[in-house]
């Protein structure tokens, strides 16, 4: 077993009042845990009128695909017990993508904030979050006749088809190693 902080994962209950789920003829197959790394970083600069501002950034990292994105907070997790073969293993290094984390946030400070001075930023705190997805396959609606399946993300509660999203497709179909 592994223990590893994890996002609040939906109850089968709760999984089934999901807009859109209900209406679907659907098993669910399996759950798997994706990472996303979280850092928070401080960043010193001088705005327009040369007053010294700290700004506090949050940057969430798929550890999949290895693209990243600014988040307003980190989300909730506890520490749980999982099997091992539910946690998919993180495909990109973090240490390969702080550089160009930290670069995106220095070009946002430069571009969009607009600030007097190039911006001093520190890395502070950063941790590993799990994220739950849940597949569930059938046949969709009743009229439909080929199966299909389809992607819970429980931390939006939004579901969607899982060929819309490739990257990790290839972890719940083509048995790729997890684990």
């Amino acid at each position: 077993m592994k223990t590893v902080k994890v996002t609040e994962m939906l109850t089968k209950e709760e999984a089934l009042h999901v807009k859109g789920l209900r209406a679907l003829q659907t098993n669910r197959t399996r759950t798997l845990l994706f990472p996303i790394h979280f850092s928070v970083w401080t960043v010193e600069a001088k705005n327009i009128l040369r007053q010294n501002r700290t700004h506090k950034v949050i940057v969430g990292l798929d550890l999949i695909k290895g693209k990243y994105s600014f988040a307003e907070s980190i989300p909730d997790s506890s520490d749980e017990v999982v099997h091992p073969l539910r946690v998919v293993n993180s495909q990109i290094p973090i240490d390969t993508k702080k550089d160009a984390v930290k670069e995106h946030i220095r070009n946002y400070f430069i571009h969009y904030k607009k600030v007097w001075s190039p911006p001093v930023i520190e890395l502070e705190k950063e941790e590993v979050i799990y994220m739950p997805y849940t597949v569930f396959s059938g046949s969709g609606h009743s009229k439909q006749k080929a199966e299909k399946n389809f992607l819970l993300e429980h931390h939006t509660r939004n579901l969607d088809a899982l060929s819309n999203h490739p990257h990790l497709e290839r972890f719940f179909l083509k048995g790729s190693e997890i684990g």
